[in-house]
This record gives C-alpha cells, sequence and structure tokens, in this order.
C-alpha cells in the first residue's frame, strides 16, 4: 500500500463497525480510519485501534436524530487511547455543542 493512501469504511452503529473492523484492520495501511456518519447508535471499540474516527449525524429530508451524548462518549474514549477524532456535523446540520465536546 502507499504511504500517501488511508483506508478507511463506515460504520454507523457498532454491529457494523465490529464486522467491518475486522476486515479493516487487516489491511496494511499507514492510516486506518473508521467514519461513524450517520450515527444510528452509540459506538464504543474496546480492544480495535483506528488512527481517525469521523464522527457525523444525518442530513437531509427524513434524517435520523444522532444524540449528542454519542458523540460526547465517543470522543472521550478516543482521546482516553490517542486516537484522533473529528467530528464533522450534527442531525441536519445543526450546530455542534461545544461543550460536550470538550476533552
Amino acid at each position: 500500500m502507499p504511504e500517501n493512501v488511508w483506508i478507511g469504511t463506515t460504520c454507523e452503529n457498532h454491529q457494523h463497525f465490529n464486522r467491518r473492523w475486522g476486515y479493516l484492520s487487516t489491511i496494511p495501511a499507514r492510516i486506518r480510519f473508521t467514519s461513524h456518519e450517520p450515527a444510528l447508535s452509540p459506538l464504543q471499540f474496546a480492544e480495535a485501534h483506528p488512527d481517525l474516527i469521523i464522527c457525523g449525524g444525518e442530513d437531509g429530508a427524513g434524517a435520523r436524530v444522532m444524540d449528542p451524548l454519542w458523540a460526547c462518549e465517543l470522543r472521550k474514549e478516543c482521546a482516553s487511547k490517542g486516537i484522533s477524532f473529528f467530528m464533522k456535523q450534527m442531525t441536519r446540520s445543526k450546530p455542534i455543542p461545544r461543550r460536550s465536546l470538550r476533552p
């Protein structure tokens, strides 16, 4: 795998994370990331150690609501494990609650 290639997967819930990370973790890449969007339930990753987690809610008509607490807890877990965290957007592009995402 070339040094400039990052590889990732979308995992909208814990079930999809477990299955997809199993495949992703075997691929030799410089950066492996998970996009937890649309976040449809909380995500915990126990022994898994992606380099980056991107978190975001759904947008558009019929968007399912992401609980801001899910993002807060995920960000805390990332901070405790040295995993980079990027909060992309809340449901329907509502403002990201800054207080809840502080370390």
